[in-house]
């Protein structure tokens, strides 16, 4: 669990990344292929009227899968243990410095 910071609008940043990234103390322990069972993606809800952007690495403002405003959360499960591709995930926001709240579970 952690706050990733999607730091320049309309750049797409792999999840997997930001994750590894965050300080030592924060940083999840995630394996050669990053995966999880579960992941929550909440947009800041400081964030005013920004859009964050949720899809893969084709992501675009006119290209995505999920969107979401301030304080919004998007959940996904898998079906099956640790499914859910940390890499294949791509995050954005139309306004720089934005904060994007991570929650996830492995197993």
């Amino acid at each position: 669990m952690g706050v990733v910071t999607l730091t320049t609008a309309s750049t797409p940043y792999q999840l997997s990344a930001l994750l590894t990234a965050l300080p030592a103390a924060t940083a999840p322990t995630l394996g050669a292929v990053p995966r999880a069972e579960y992941i929550a993606l909440q947009a800041d809800p400081n964030a005013g009227g920004a859009k964050f952007y949720i899809g893969n690495e084709a992501l675009s403002t006119t290209f995505y899968g999920i969107l979401l405003y301030a304080a919004q959360t998007w959940p996904i499960y898998s079906t099956d243990v640790n499914i859910i591709r940390l890499d294949q995930v791509y995050v954005m926001s139309d306004t720089d410095a934005m904060k994007l709240g991570v929650t996830f579970i492995t197993r």
